[in-house]
């Protein structure tokens, strides 16, 4: 592993294959890819392994509208993300709920939940079925 300030060049490339039969929509594998990968300041959003749920927007935000692939061969650009359409984390009061000793009084909530101006994040409309009965449907990809 790469510490700070000393670069490590890879001269293989890695690969995962996932059953998504078994996916739970948990993000363990996003998280411990991003951890691994892409800590370094410039790399906020840049999430490789990332588990979109089908109806959905994704994340970012409307992914599929934004372009990109291929085109009789040649790459096309696609636009790039903005951070809002990224989205990100919030914070929480952990420390009030878990080491406050106020016990079940006190709920877990978003910090500054009715300024934060949040409009979008990571699973953000997650596990969220579509379709009219007998045929919704809800799958990870």
């Amino acid at each position: 592993m790469a510490t700070k300030g000393k670069q490590m060049t890879s001269q293989r490339q890695l690969a995962w294959v996932f059953d998504l039969n078994k996916c739970i929509g948990c993000q363990t594998c996003s998280v411990a890819c991003k951890v691994l990968w892409a800590e370094d300041e410039g790399m906020e959003q840049m999430w490789w392994m990332t588990t979109n749920t089908q109806p959905g927007r994704g994340a970012p935000r409307d992914w599929e509208t934004m372009g990109g692939g291929y085109k009789n061969g040649e790459p096309q650009l696609g636009h790039l993300p903005t951070a809002e359409e990224f989205g990100g984390g919030w914070d929480y009061n952990y420390d009030e709920v878990l080491r406050g000793g106020k016990g079940r009084s006190v709920h877990l909530t978003r910090i500054n939940d009715a300024t934060d101006g949040a409009r979008w994040g990571p699973n953000w409309d997650e596990d969220e079925g579509g379709g009219e009965w007998p045929n919704p449907y809800y799958f990870y990809l």
